[in-house]
């Protein structure tokens, strides 16, 4: 899809979409720390200069912006489209 896009001149970006806390707990009491987790997905974007947003542990999101620990709910997904549409529109300043 990636490539796809860059043939047809279009700006490919990644989201990492944040969970809530006690999600990030488990993963920390699993010893799944962010750079293990994304690591190949880093790489992978950095050899294909991909910008990504990560939201894993971003911050606005309260208790009450998840469905459950790892998916937003309809105020969650406000907040994140916002986070993104800002992100798309920087790199074109």
């Amino acid at each position: 899809m990636a490539e796809e896009c860059q043939e047809r001149g279009i700006q490919f970006f990644v989201v990492i979409a944040p969970a809530r806390s006690d999600f990030l707990k488990e993963l920390d009491r699993q010893k799944a720390n962010e750079n293990d987790l994304f690591h190949d997905l880093y790489k992978w974007a950095k050899e294909k200069k991909i910008p990504v947003l990560n939201e894993l542990k971003g911050k606005g999101y309260e208790w009450d912006d998840f469905s459950d620990t790892d998916h937003l709910d309809i105020s969650g997904a406000k907040k994140l489209t916002r986070k993104i549409a800002k992100f798309i529109d920087e790199p074109l300043k």
